[in-house]
């Protein structure tokens, strides 16, 4: 962790770790998070520069110390620090009321000394925190509030919509791309969309003999810094993986067969693209020079009459790609070997979904038919969370504020206008958003102005959601 220049860009998964690296620094990370933190980093160049800074500001309080302010700098944590930095050492400490507790005061010189790593602290974190997320403004077409349907305790959430120009859109995957901007699939008009951070929307039209699923298609940054996404190649169109660049330059690679219906796409820790092939019960790696292969994933005792049908895909904490399996109903993982092992979910026909890493280190998962929200650790021990109104759960992702956020569906059909959070713990609430939307929310992502935005299958608007206290 010597290095003292970041890299070009953070890793999709910085947006993740990077709000849990001041604290890892000042020790204050439970023991699941500071591992998950700990297994990012090493593998993670962005992530270990801004390690490095933290641990370079509490090397150099340590230094500035006299020896008589040691003993109290070595217990000292990110909240006294940042205490420190609004006492002045000429100002007498304040009485208490019996019983509550004393504020924790240091030596005038130590307090001088942690208001001034405290500014260089806030600093550091601004700028990572821009860096990696950005302060984008756009032009609203609507905002309103909602409301928590279910839970005691709930964040206030503001949503907004953003109306596309093109009627017949109809938006799937959506990411954040390496220059920040949201990227997202528009598989009513076979386009790749992008969204500045002033609002503006550019479409890209994919070539003819390609398209891409109405209702699943993803798109991931990859480590070459384009966007890479797949192309389902459905009613005799050629199934692809398709590469586009930010200036908008498109190339497509054919998969062997017409018939792999590729539905997810994430960028591997090797640095090569994984994806899940529904259609031919396998998962697809791709390097980013274009070399093709192709993992079979085996028939499973626990599922003998099933053959394996891979919906989505992530990359794990452990270095290993992680998918859901609908028709044998298992979370599965492959490592980049290709050695695959699959666990059966206790619900039965649960109707498998998204999967994606959590906060804490384990992998989270979808159940719609169930109605649940799973969560597997890398060891294989499972849990699962039934949802208070038995609604169906599509896809997931982690929120800004270290919870997992989904989208949800009625039972009656395949979308709808409501959002769902769980934090680890597995404490969930479920948000109705307001009855004037006319929005089915699918795929879901913490954007670059920290904030969930949401793309609809069945209608042109991106939905916006900002999360207050």
């Amino acid at each position: 962790m010597s290095q003292t220049t970041p890299p070009a860009a953070p890793h999709p998964l910085c947006a993740v770790y990077d709000p849990l690296l001041p604290l890892l620094s000042f020790g204050e990370l439970e023991a699941s998070e500071k591992q998950a933190v700990l297994i990012h980093a090493a593998t993670c160049d962005w992530c270990q520069h801004q390690l490095a800074a933290y641990d370079r500001l509490s090397a150099a309080l340590y230094q500035m110390a006299a020896p008589e302010e040691s003993a109290a700098l070595s217990s000292l944590t990110l909240e006294d620090v940042m205490d420190a930095s609004e006492q002045s050492p000429s100002t007498p400490s304040p009485s208490t009321a019996p019983g509550s507790q004393t504020p924790r005061r240091y030596p005038g010189r130590a307090a001088g000394l942690m208001a001034v790593v405290a500014s260089l602290l806030l600093v550091a974190l601004a700028g990572t925190i821009f860096a990696i997320h950005g302060f984008p403004k756009s032009k609203l077409t609507s905002r309103s509030s909602a409301t928590p349907s279910t839970g005691k305790s709930s964040p206030n959430l503001v949503v907004s919509q953003f109306a596309l120009s093109t009627a017949s859109s109809s938006t799937t995957g959506i990411t954040v791309g390496p220059d920040h901007d949201l990227w997202f699939i528009d598989s009513g008009t076979n386009s790749i969309g992008r969204m500045t951070a002033s609002g503006q929307v550019t479409e890209y039209p994919l070539p003819s003999s390609y398209r891409c699923d109405l209702h699943e298609a993803e798109i991931t940054t990859g480590a070459d810094g384009a966007l890479w996404f797949v192309e389902a190649g459905y009613t005799g169109y050629a199934a692809a993986i398709g590469r586009i660049t930010t200036s908008g330059q498109i190339r497509e690679y054919p998969l062997p067969g017409n018939a792999a219906r590729p539905l997810s796409i994430v960028a591997g820790p090797d640095g090569a693209l994984w994806f899940t092939e529904n259609s031919v019960g396998s998962i697809g790696r791709l390097t980013t020079g274009g070399r093709f292969s192709r993992f079979a994933i085996p028939s499973q005792a626990f599922a003998p009459s099933f053959s394996p049908t891979p919906v989505d895909i992530t990359t794990g904490p452990d270095r290993a790609l992680w998918f859901t399996d609908a028709s044998t109903n298992a979370i599965g993982r492959i490592t980049t070997d290709g050695v695959v092992k699959e666990y059966p979910v206790p619900t039965a026909a649960s109707g498998l979904e998204a999967v994606t890493t959590g906060p804490d280190g384990a992998l989270w998962f979808t159940e719609k038919t169930a109605g649940r929200i799973g969560r597997i650790t890398t060891e294989g021990q499972m849990t699962e969370y039934p949802l208070p109104t038995g609604s169906r759960p599509l896809n997931i992702t982690v929120g800004p504020d270290r919870a997992l956020w989904f989208t949800e569906s009625s039972p009656s059909q395949f979308a709808g206008s409501k959002i769902g959070r769980i934090t680890p713990q597995g404490s969930i609430t479920e948000f109705a958003l307001p009855d004037q939307y006319a929005f089915s929310p699918t795929y879901i992502v913490t954007g670059p102005d920290r904030a969930l935005w949401l793309t609809d299958y069945g209608n042109s608007p991106i939905g916006h959601i900002s999360i207050g206290g």
